[in-house]
């Protein structure tokens, strides 16, 4: 399928001892995304861009980046349950979303990806100090046929000083991969 560019994000982490410099995300995109079947037609998706620090993984084990035991299902439901909080109570400052619902709580980063391909500018998420050993996690609300959030994994970028720039993201019909 045809895959083009669809926005930048940017995570801008202070440059401090023990932490990365400027994570960038790129995101790229299939043409239709969050569909049922290759034939559907798109429909807009939510995104979460969750910042998981060491301290909070030990608050939450479900959090490792090492064993990925969460899965978009999983977080969207802890949000949409949650009202008032983030899930797994994790700062507010560490939970953004690309959404138009208002049930989510978190810092919001703009409108859904639009099912369709189509122009958007880039989007830009800022981040202050993270410890380098930090991980984001990118969860996307894919939807079934009868509108249920499919538990499709996250993507996990482990942050590292003199990682990639950008790290790359790639939204696909039915689920995110992280390209290399």
């Amino acid at each position: 399928m045809r895959s083009r560019t669809l926005l930048g994000a940017a995570a801008l982490l202070a440059l401090v001892s023990g932490c990365a410099e400027t994570v960038n995300i790129q995101f790229t995109r299939e043409e239709r995304i969050n569909t049922i079947d290759e034939k559907s037609a798109g429909r807009p998706l939510d995104v979460a861009v969750v910042l998981v620090t060491p301290d909070d993984v030990k608050r939450n084990p479900q959090l490792d980046p090492k064993s990925a035991a969460i899965n978009s299902l999983e977080w969207f439901s802890a949000a949409e349950s949650n009202r008032g909080t983030t899930p797994y109570n994790l700062p507010l400052s560490q939970v953004r979303y690309f959404t138009d619902s208002e049930s989510l709580y978190g810092t919001k980063l703009g409108p859904p990806l639009p099912g369709f391909l189509s122009p958007a500018e880039p989007r830009l998420v800022r981040w202050g100090k993270a410890p380098e050993d930090s991980s984001i996690f990118i969860f996307a609300r894919y939807q079934d046929e009868r509108n249920a959030v499919r538990p499709t994994r996250p993507v996990i970028l482990e942050i590292e000083l003199g990682g990639p720039d950008p790290y790359v993201v790639h939204v696909g019909g039915r689920d995110l991969s992280r390209s290399k």
